[in-house]
């Protein structure tokens, strides 16, 4: 599960939908502690919103929540996904790939255990 606004869920509904050891990526500036709650899960978290403005991609955070993703999931290597930046998107390229970057190494990841 990828939340990319926590205002637009809650817990409830996260709770409802994830399946015990499922993942779940979230971008929010809280803490670690403020998913206290959430611990049966592998929970990243990333504040997407940040490291795409202090790269210069504004409110355009989708490249750093995939970079935070592939740290979470481990899916694909970082090198890849720098490879298909820059082949497929079309504008900011330098600054997708940063903000891909920084939230692969800023992602906060806790393993829940079930």
């Amino acid at each position: 599960m990828i939340i990319f606004d926590l205002s637009l869920t809650d817990e409830k509904e996260i709770f409802q939908e994830l399946k015990p050891n499922g993942l779940i990526l979230i971008n929010s500036n809280k803490e670690i502690d403020f998913f206290k709650n959430m611990r049966r899960y592998k929970v990243g978290l990333i504040d997407a919103l940040l490291i795409a403005r202090n790269v210069g991609l504004g409110g355009t955070f989708n490249m750093a929540m995939l970079g935070a993703y592939t740290r979470l999931t481990h899916l694909v290597k970082m090198e890849t996904l720098i490879e298909v930046v820059r082949r497929m998107v079309p504008a900011k390229i330098e600054q997708n790939i940063e903000a891909a970057k920084e939230a692969y190494e800023q992602a906060k990841v806790f393993e829940g255990g079930g």
